[in-house]
């Protein structure tokens, strides 16, 4: 579980991280369950299920693809 753990860093930077972290969870076959909540929206991509939490309750669950064609709320989060 990380909570914001790369909010100081540069985005690419932060990209780069997440793939390499993902990429080394995942080794072997593995297949964790990997939590984090991002600071950059547009990282949720990298994850195969996203949950978007508003003021604590779950308002929107999918892929990246499925949240962006709804064009709600994750949607409105990489529009601003």
């Amino acid at each position: 579980i990380l909570n914001k753990a790369l909010s100081s860093v540069e985005q690419r930077t932060q990209e780069q991280l997440v793939r390499s972290v993902l990429g080394e969870a995942a080794r072997d076959g593995r297949k964790p369950a990997v939590i984090w909540v991002l600071s950059n929206p547009n990282l949720a991509r990298l994850f195969d299920r996203v949950v978007v939490l508003d003021r604590g309750t779950a308002v929107e669950d999918g892929n990246y693809d499925q949240l962006m064609s709804r064009k709600g709320v994750f949607a409105g989060l990489l529009a601003s």
